[in-house]
């Protein structure tokens, strides 16, 4: 059995907005995440916005994203999970 490693980034922590569907990183988040969990709980006020990214999805040579495609905001934080062997990375709200 393997375990993986699973960081996560609380992306209030570099980027300021309302609501997350106002900012482009979350945009690039949901559109490269291979797990979603979204607008749940209370959604008339954004409710809770989870997200999980595979890091392959990013290192593999035969994929379509790169390290710099990820957004300049969370950029530093996305490579330093890769560095420290995230195999997932969990995208949050501080929730």
């Amino acid at each position: 059995m393997d375990i993986l490693n699973i960081a996560d980034i609380n992306v209030a922590e570099y980027v300021e907005y309302d609501t997350p569907d106002q900012t482009p990183v979350w945009a690039w988040i949901e559109d490269n995440a291979t797990y979603t969990h979204r607008k749940n709980h209370d959604a008339d006020n954004c409710g809770i916005w989870e997200f999980v990214v595979n890091t392959c999805c990013i290192t593999d040579e035969d994929c379509d994203v790169s390290i710099e495609d990820v957004p300049q905001e969370i950029r530093g934080a996305v490579r330093e999970a890769i560095d420290n062997g995230a195999a997932y990375i969990l995208f949050h709200q501080g929730t």
